[in-house]
């Protein structure tokens, strides 16, 4: 396997209409991203995602730029030429990565967490998963 790879993402001339909408879905999907994965920490573990708070307002404020730089574009009729690369570099991570598995809860957050145990006659005490560590910023 190849340590380092890059993948085009956009390459081609688009009308500024075409071009703005390409952007905002890139950019809306990140934030999308970050939106759920913010959501799944404070579910799960009661916190705010750190990467995600901190990515969300830049990726809005980058939404912002593209729809003022696109405005004028689509009013002067230019065209634009957009190329973007995703650079990836496969490297070895520091801790081992925990892959998450859903455990259905049956308790408030206050009480002790619990789950139905298969016959269904004895409640057992789940465990605290424990939170993955961030191999890379998304």
């Amino acid at each position: 396997m190849k340590k380092k790879q890059t993948l085009r993402l956009i390459d081609g001339t688009f009308t500024a209409s075409e071009a703005k909408e390409v952007l905002m879905n890139v950019f809306s999907s990140k934030i999308q991203f970050h939106q759920r994965k913010n959501f799944s920490s404070k579910e799960r573990f009661g916190k705010d995602d750190e990467v995600a708070v901190r990515r969300m307002p830049e990726l809005k404020n980058s939404l912002h730029k593209i729809a003022e730089l696109f405005s004028e574009a689509e009013s002067k009729h230019y065209v634009l030429t957009i190329t973007s690369d995703v650079n990836i570099v496969i490297k070895k991570a520091k801790e081992k990565v925990v892959k998450e598995k859903p455990v259905a809860i049956i308790a408030s957050e206050k009480k002790k967490a619990t789950k139905k145990p298969a016959d269904g006659d004895k409640k057992e005490k789940v465990k605290t998963a424990v939170k993955p560590t961030r191999a890379a910023k998304a």
